[in-house]
């Protein structure tokens, strides 16, 4: 998903070392996950907490797929001992607090979301706020941890080869 991947580049361009970014996007990702509604219906969440559902990119990929995949489906169930019965796709999205008619709209909030998401991650990139120490034998990249350089003569060793 491109937003999931969006927010891991923004959190890995503004932390100091990869570690510390992988770990950032982890928790960010998991607590959009949590909040997506798929686990809790959005009315279930406390108050406080319902914005997060809001801004997480999974509820409204989720809202918008299961409003595609659901929303006017009708499935019949024909056998000879029972009656007929006719289930109505619309019945799960009630069941999440999915309004099937906010398709378009979560699918416009989802790109906007992900278009912006990218646009910030590639700002401290573009301006270079992320890491300023860079290896003596590759001095265009920047180091992805504190031990990289620690060697100047196994670096020079392997700029030679």
């Amino acid at each position: 998903m491109a937003s999931a991947s969006g927010i891991s580049l923004l959190c890995l361009s503004l932390s100091s070392s990869f570690a510390s970014g992988m770990s950032t996007s982890a928790i960010a990702l998991t607590v959009f996950l949590m909040y997506s509604g798929f686990l809790q219906r959005r009315d279930a969440i406390p108050p406080a907490l319902r914005w997060l559902v809001d801004i997480s990119p999974f509820a409204h990929s989720f809202a918008a797929m299961i409003s595609s995949e659901l929303g006017g489906l009708e499935t019949v169930i024909d056998t000879d001992e029972h009656a007929t019965v006719n289930i109505q796709g619309d019945i799960w999205l009630y069941q999440f607090n999915i309004d099937p008619g906010n398709m378009p709209q979560n699918a416009r909030v989802l790109g906007t979301f992900t278009v912006c998401i990218w646009v910030l991650a590639f700002i401290p990139i573009w301006r270079g706020w992320y890491r300023s120490t860079s290896c003596s034998f590759w001095p265009q990249m920047p180091c992805m941890s504190r031990g990289a350089c620690r060697d100047e003569k196994e670096a020079n060793d392997y700029q030679r080869q």
